[in-house]
């Protein structure tokens, strides 16, 4: 097994977001965010995450079905965090591995299933 990380990415080249990304924390209120790089920059999403070009007027918003972590960590994108599955701890900040196994130790799999 390898350190992998899965995430979901919505591009609009006509949108310069100047690293600047919403999202909504608590389901109410869309929480301004400035990307700073790496995984700290990846905050909650409940139910969207949206980036602004506040210039030509063009917003993309992804609507997510579960709470899951999101960026945009390029100009024009937005990513979802589906799964990270590390042997160790990355030193990003949780402090243990991401390992996830079932009842019998067997890795569990990446869902493929998702609907975009």
């Amino acid at each position: 097994m390898e350190d992998r990380e899965v995430t979901a990415n919505f591009y609009s080249p006509q949108i310069d977001n100047n690293s600047t990304f919403y999202t909504d924390s608590n389901g109410l209120k869309m929480q301004k965010r400035v990307f700073k790089g790496g995984a700290k920059s990846f905050y909650p999403v409940t139910s969207a995450i949206a980036i602004r070009d506040t210039h030509k007027k063009f917003q993309m918003t992804v609507m997510n079905s579960h709470t899951q972590a999101g960026s945009a960590t390029k100009k024009g994108r937005i990513e979802l965090l589906q799964q990270r599955v590390t042997k160790t701890d990355d030193h990003k900040g949780l402090g243990e591995a991401l390992y996830d196994v079932d009842f019998q130790g067997i890795e569990i799999p990446i869902n493929a299933s998702y609907q975009v």
